[in-house]
């Protein structure tokens, strides 16, 4: 997270995510889990697709902390997650969509923005942003690093480099 965005631009307020991926790659699932709701969203860019995955802790190999984790994406082809169901089972790896531009529109650079959070109680909740789109909310959840997550069960060493487990 940053007050800079990936054009190098200074935001008003603090960006809660990390950008990455080139355009049309494929965005992999960061672990297994469950969908929790694929939508039409706006964050000021204009209409885009969201998604929400919950990973149980197990699905991340921890032994202890919180009993979920949330995986937001935004900037995603709302035609390329539609088909998503709240409830449906994935898995690690599995293609989720490609990256896209905020909203569509050209004059933004591709990106995927991805969150992880940290959930004690799996409980969701809808209300409207600034700009009248649906954006969820879990009085629980405290953002984290995703690279937390993607460590899976290894602990940072006292230098605070973390072992990530890549997708081959």
């Amino acid at each position: 997270a940053s007050w800079l965005d990936i054009d190098g631009t200074r935001r008003d307020e603090k960006h809660t995510g990390v950008h990455g991926g080139r355009l049309g790659e494929w965005i992999l699932a960061p672990a297994s889990g469950t969908i929790r709701a694929a939508w039409r969203s706006n964050w000021q860019w204009g209409w885009e697709g969201s998604l929400l995955i919950s990973h149980a802790r197990e699905d991340l190999n921890l032994e202890s902390g919180a009993p979920f984790y949330y995986s937001a994406f935004d900037h995603l082809n709302f035609d390329e997650i539609k088909h998503f169901e709240i409830g449906q089972k994935i898995s690690r790896g599995q293609k989720l969509a490609r990256v896209s531009r905020p909203g569509g529109k050209q004059i933004y650079l591709p990106e995927v923005h991805w969150e992880v959070w940290e959930v004690w109680a799996d409980r969701l909740g809808w209300k409207k942003n600034m700009y009248n789109a649906p954006v969820w909310y879990n009085t629980s959840a405290h953002l984290i690093d995703p690279l937390y997550m993607l460590a899976l069960h290894k602990r940072s060493s006292n230098s605070l480099n973390v072992e990530i487990t890549p997708y081959d």
